[in-house]
């Protein structure tokens, strides 16, 4: 196959097993841009058991070209048939881009809860430390059902204690303000925010919510550039069939 040359590989709603994908990436030694895109796609028994590439191995594969990959864009929101949602759900969190030591550029959307929960359906708080490689400069999250304040936070102070040293950029959109004021409130720290957000919750002025909230976020733009925004951008590629 006379892949030598590609330097941008994409997969657009194609359900594809890891040893096809091995072949794949292995047979582009120039690789430096990634693109995942599967919307609404039904996952089948049959794929399933056949080892299909998913969120959880899909850096595994990407680690082939650990040398040149610069950019990865993934969006990925899988149908599970009745009998395998959980399962459906569970492979759409994607696992540790640490093996990506050159990854520059991370884009991440499509779906509801892009890592694990716990309690609440909080994400855990170092969920993007432990995710992105030392090498990233940009990271862009579309979530909406995930408040990624917390987590944010723990990038910022690990920036701020010398991690993640080319780190210029950090983006969630499709972002539920509402959700995640309310979040933070309950969730303060120390005792004079915390009486502060008692204050303000007894208001019915939203206005001073964000005001609020946009207080929090100064402390967390102290590590790097962090922007939120509440509706849904065009973010990723269009799929040319479409």
């Amino acid at each position: 196959m006379g892949l030598g040359n590609v330097k941008c590989l994409k997969i657009v709603n194609t359900c594809v097993n890891q040893s096809d994908l091995n072949f794949l990436v292995g047979s582009c030694p120039q690789l430096e841009q990634f693109v995942f895109i599967v919307r609404g796609k039904t996952l089948t028994r049959r794929e399933i058991d056949l080892d299909y590439v998913t969120l959880q191995t899909l850096p595994q594969v990407l680690s082939l070209r650990q040398g040149t990959l610069r950019y990865l864009e993934v969006y990925c929101r899988y149908r599970g048939p009745p009998y395998g949602v959980a399962l459906a759900a569970r492979n759409t969190i994607v696992s540790s881009l640490k093996d990506l030591i050159n990854l520059e550029t991370f884009i991440l959307g499509g779906q509801y809860f892009p890592f694990k929960v716990g309690e609440g359906r909080k994400p855990p708080k170092y969920c993007l430390v432990d995710l992105l490689p030392p090498s990233i400069h940009s990271v862009t999250i579309e979530s909406k059902d995930q408040n990624l304040y917390e987590p944010m936070c723990a990038l910022a102070e690990a920036v701020r204690s010398g991690s993640f040293t080319k780190l210029k950029e950090v983006r969630q959109y499709n972002f539920d303000m509402k959700r995640a004021f309310r979040l933070a409130r309950y969730e303060a720290l120390d005792n004079d925010t915390f009486r502060e957000s008692e204050e303000l919750g007894r208001r019915n002025n939203f206005d001073e919510e964000k005001i609020f909230f946009h207080g929090m976020l100064l402390e967390l733009s102290r590590g790097c550039n962090v922007s939120f925004c509440v509706h849904e951008e065009k973010l990723f590629v269009r799929d040319p069939l479409a």
